[in-house]
């Protein structure tokens, strides 16, 4: 009798797993490579116009918004032609938050400086590349365990007049990781 229970159990292993898998919540797909590779206009695309209207118009202007290229999973762009100067001088021209994220201020002008830094940049008030940001986003609840930023920045070479505009997230494991990492990808779309 033992044997025969046992080899009954052999049987109805795989049903039962098949049952325990079918009880479980499908999982999404991943984003195929061409959604995640897709540009397409920031006002048409962007779940921030729609879900998150109040970060729009604080630090771009409609114009630039207009021509901000890109997806969510990268950010949005638009390039009037920057050309990066021969020097890796930068000048923090403007930083800013939203009034309600007044606390972050200082964390993020700490945080571009020396993302600059790590970019290999040097800060000097006569430099002829100016950067700009503002700061419209914080969040660390929405995903334990994860904190994200999001930001809209520019880098403008002086001598041309000629600037970069990007709108972008960026999470990692802490808020001061988020924010060295965001200052990171800003300084380096200045230095190149």
């Amino acid at each position: 009798m033992r044997g025969g229970s046992l080899g009954l159990i052999l049987m109805l292993a795989p049903l039962v797993a098949g049952f325990a898998r079918a009880a479980e919540p499908p999982r999404p797909d991943p984003a195929p490579l061409d959604q995640l590779a897709a540009v397409r206009p920031f006002l048409e695309d962007s779940p921030d116009a729609r879900t998150d209207p109040a970060t729009i118009g604080k630090f771009f202007t409609p114009e630039i918004y207009a021509k901000l290229r890109g997806n969510e999973y990268f950010g949005y762009t638009y390039d009037e032609g920057y050309t990066p100067p021969e020097t890796k001088k930068i000048r923090l021209r403007l930083v800013q938050t939203l009034p309600a994220l007044q606390r972050y201020e200082a964390a993020f002008l700490y945080a571009l400086v020396a993302g600059g830094v790590r970019a290999g940049l040097k800060p000097d008030r006569a430099a002829q590349t100016d950067v700009g940001a503002c700061l419209l986003g914080v969040d660390t609840v929405s995903r334990p365990g994860r904190a994200g930023i999001l930001i809209e920045a520019f880098v403008k070479n002086n001598r041309t007049g000629q600037a970069r505009f990007i709108r972008f997230a960026c999470g990692r494991e802490n808020l001061d990781e988020a924010f060295l990492a965001a200052a990171e990808i800003l300084m380096r779309m200045g230095a190149k």
